[in-house]
């Protein structure tokens, strides 16, 4: 078909799939015009014009791929379905234009079709498609067609272009459907290599095609450049299970390299995750350990003025080093001066409390706890995750008394506010013990905190509605209504009147102001609601009169 010679193969391949998907819709159909819509990551209009011979001479299409200059797969596709009654291909007389054809039995396609015309279809095919090629050459000779890599990553890239505008630039509508083509690429070329156990090819693939990734330039908004550089992963992990030792080498020193270099273009962890897994062999170990300990050390120096990076890293690559180290079976004087050595960093000192709890030393793992309390005393979140293992510490060991005494400590001053942590304060008292020490917490925290949750446990209703009164907004109202309402169901609807009054104040949209009247139309439900909700409504089309969209909302609050 010449008009195929307008466009690129992969685009072909593409519009192909799109026309067998039966998502083509032919609009208008004429001699020298033809007008469809097709139906892929959004709907597409495509014109088609044709010379006095037939032949094609203009295309258009609305979609980002041809308003940048491009023959797209969308007028491929429109092109194909014109063209399928009039290149002999011989459709069932059921089979409708727009019609999906993708469900058809393939066996009943195929048998339905000429055989000479069955030929000239697998030529075109495979004369324009080398990945068909591979597969026809696999099926009918047996073994694997040999493909260079350079002609794996003619597919890859070909698989970009059918995605990226002018710009090279993947954008979110075309993102989804390239990362399953991506991912359906992986499984087809990397599997059967790992099935035929070329794991030099098909590391030499992934390596390619992580690369390819690294330098794309996509609306990566829904994680699609993790999710191929996790199939990769997957595979690499298969592949170093089970080759020689030359090529895990190989695969060893790229890893190496990756763990050198910022990936800030890869998924966190990509290059770390593998050279912590998949090299325990004693060829690897002692380099793979000091590799581990530079970066540790590197961490300490090049973080060390920078809070978030310097918790991170050094967290990251202490426990690293510690469990490569634990792995090794080093001796514990090894051990002991590791930990004097990087004392400072929070993960070290987390590791050395958990081996005493494996070791039931409690009192050793207290002590450390309480040291790091000091040790990073300017951190809230750090000083409260040690008193909460303090205290779980007490318990265990039967320490009664300090373990309430940690208690009273999160509940009042390091997690203010916890639920959990309050019910779990007052199971060590009776009930009238309780009643006359939890104002402690009650009356004793912060204005900021919200103890809301802490009067709903204990009942203290009345206590509750004042203080849902007093918070500003209605959030607190909407959360605790319902246990409140059966007593308290005037107070309720006086809030909902001072909030809606707040909210009235301020010139809004008309999605605000049916919000406003939602709220107006469950207060007429409350006893005495219907008459404050006409005082209010009367009152502000008196106030707010010249705004006409809150003006026409209000009406719906009587109908």
């Amino acid at each position: 078909m010449d008009w195929e010679k307008l466009f690129a193969r992969h685009i072909l391949r593409r519009g192909y799939d799109y026309f067998l998907a039966g998502k083509v819709s032919l609009l208008s159909e004429g001699d020298d015009q033809i007008i469809a819509r097709v139906v892929g990551s959004d709907e597409y209009d495509v014109r088609v014009d044709f010379d006095e011979m037939g032949d094609v001479i203009e295309m258009e299409c609305d979609c980002p791929h041809a308003l940048s200059g491009h023959h797209c797969k969308h007028m491929a596709a429109v092109l194909y379905e014109y063209y399928q009654d009039r290149e002999n291909f011989k459709y069932h007389p059921d089979t409708k234009t727009g019609n999906d054809r993708s469900s058809e039995d393939p066996d009943n396609l195929v048998d339905r079709v000429d055989q000479m015309i069955l030929r000239k279809f697998v030529n075109e095919l495979i004369k324009h498609d080398t990945v068909i090629k591979d597969k026809f050459h696999n099926f009918i000779y047996g073994g694997i067609a040999h493909r260079s890599l350079s002609s794996y990553k003619s597919e890859f890239i070909s698989i970009v272009d059918v995605h990226a505008g002018m710009a090279g630039f993947i954008d979110y509508r075309e993102a989804d459907e390239f990362v399953l083509e991506v991912l359906g690429f992986i499984d087809n070329n990397i599997a059967m290599l790992v099935e035929i156990r070329d794991y030099s090819q098909a590391f030499k693939l992934i390596e390619l095609i992580i690369k390819e990734t690294r330098h794309l330039e996509i609306d990566d908004s829904d994680g699609g450049t993790y999710k191929i550089c996790e199939k990769c992963r997957h595979y690499l992990d298969e592949i170093v299970a089970v080759c020689d030792l030359k090529l895990k080498k190989e695969i060893y020193d790229w890893v190496k390299i990756g763990v050198n270099h910022d990936n800030y273009d890869l998924p966190d962890d990509f290059f770390d995750k593998m050279l912590l897994g998949d090299f325990d062999e004693p060829e690897f170990q002692n380099e793979r350990l000091e590799l581990v300990k530079e970066k540790l050390n590197q961490a300490t120096r090049v973080y060390e003025q920078e809070t978030w990076p310097l918790a991170y890293y050094q967290d990251k690559w202490a426990l690293s080093y510690l469990e490569l180290l634990e792995r090794s079976r080093v001796s514990s004087p090894k051990f002991e001066e590791v930990y004097r050595k990087y004392w400072n960093i929070v993960a070290v000192r987390q590791f050395y409390v958990d081996k005493c709890i494996e070791k039931n030393d409690y009192a050793k793992a207290i002590e450390i706890l309480h040291e790091s309390q000091e040790i990073d005393h300017d951190s809230r979140h750090l000083v409260a995750s040690y008193s909460v293992q303090l205290k779980d510490l007490y318990r265990k060991s039967g320490d009664k008394n300090n373990y309430i005494s940690q208690l009273w400590q999160l509940a009042l001053n390091d997690e203010p506010g916890n639920l959990d942590l309050y019910q779990e304060l007052k199971s060590q008292y009776d009930h009238q013990e309780w009643t006359r020490l939890r104002d402690r917490i009650l009356l004793g925290l912060p204005r900021h905190i919200n103890i809301a949750p802490l009067l709903n446990e204990d009942k203290l209703y009345g206590r509750l509605m004042g203080y849902v009164y007093e918070r500003p907004g209605l959030s607190l109202v909407f959360e605790y209504e319902q246990v409140l309402k059966p007593e308290y169901s005037r107070q309720i609807l006086n809030k909902y009147a001072l909030e809606l009054d707040n909210m009235a104040q301020v010139s809004s949209n008309r999605g605000r102001y049916r919000e406003m009247v939602t709220l107006l139309v469950k207060m007429k439900k409350f006893q005495g609601g219907e008459d404050l909700v006409n005082s209010i409504v009367s009152r502000w089309r008196e106030d707010y009169r010249r705004r006409r969209a809150m003006m026409e909302e209000l009406n719906q609050v009587f109908k």
